[in-house]
């Protein structure tokens, strides 16, 4: 594998995985118009990179928010704890949270089961991943834009974030997009919106990674001539993760989510107009 190929991809997914704009559409669609062909037709070893830029970017987003990880794993696991520095009614708060967290990871865990025959060959479908780019991009936008906020992260806006993350199996859709749309929906501001569906994203992107490293046969599986652009795509995506986070939460106390849904649609359009003009085949 060509290493600044790596890298390119490495820095993408950090910095789009966070971002609502679809890390699976650009992972897709630039290396597409570029003509990269780095996997030779292996969709196996793609999936595998993929995942592995994935679990960079975890790493990346477990560092920044070590203080939130801490507090509702220490909450979830030690339920009958108790400190002088929490009071009872927080902790049964903190515990909510961090069990809602983990529940809201099970939807998208079934239907990437369920669609496990269909979900890559939705990968060579260009057309079909630059049409969500732009569907739910309006549909972040329309929700930004709209809604009011007037409720904390409860009950209802998990069970709402948690099933809106099944539509992020098909590609362009964006797993923190379409979180994040869901979370304003039901009534929660843009920075517990952004937030929340980071934290949500932590074991669904933990599991993906366990399933498929394990699919393809671990560290043995990932041939001699694709280890290192597999750990520099994996160091690079963790770094850019991490800022990628940081600028999100500085940008979302100022701005709202038009921006994203404006990059989406542009690319999506110069998709279509690559495809139309047989530029970039398909």
């Amino acid at each position: 594998m060509i290493i600044w190929h790596a890298i390119v991809l490495g820095l993408l997914q950090g910095l789009t995985e966070f971002f609502p704009v679809s890390s699976s559409g650009h992972l897709i669609i630039v290396p597409w118009m570029a003509g990269w062909d780095d996997f030779a037709g292996d969709n196996s070893l793609k999936t595998g990179f993929d995942v592995a830029l994935h679990l960079g970017t975890l790493v990346g987003a477990l560092s920044y928010f070590r203080r939130d990880v801490k507090l509702y794993t220490t909450a979830g696991l030690k339920i009958l704890k108790k400190t002088p520095k929490t009071s009872p009614r927080e902790k049964d708060e903190n515990t909510k949270i961090a069990w809602l967290i983990v529940a809201s990871a099970i939807p998208i865990g079934i239907a990437g089961v369920a669609l496990i025959s269909v979900r890559d060959s939705w990968n060579d479908e260009i057309w079909l991943v630059a049409t969500m780019l732009i569907v739910f991009g309006v549909l972040l936008w329309l929700a930004d834009v709209k809604s009011t906020s007037s409720s904390s992260f409860n009950q209802n806006s998990a069970i709402a974030m948690g099933l809106a993350q099944m539509l992020a199996i098909v590609p362009g859709v964006s797993r923190s997009g379409i979180t994040i749309t869901a979370g304003r929906l039901s009534g929660i501001g843009r920075i517990e919106a952004a937030r929340f569906a980071f934290l949500m994203g932590l074991p669904v992107t933990l599991g993906a990674a366990i399933y498929k490293f394990y699919d393809i046969g671990g560290w043995s599986g990932i041939p001699d001539n694709y280890r290192a652009g597999f750990i520099w795509g994996v160091a690079t995506a963790a770094a850019s993760s991490w800022l990628a986070i940081w600028v999100l939460m500085k940008l979302v106390r100022r701005w709202t989510f038009t921006p994203y849904a404006v990059e989406r649609t542009l690319l999506a359009i110069a998709a279509f107009v690559l495809l139309a003009t047989n530029s970039v085949s398909s």
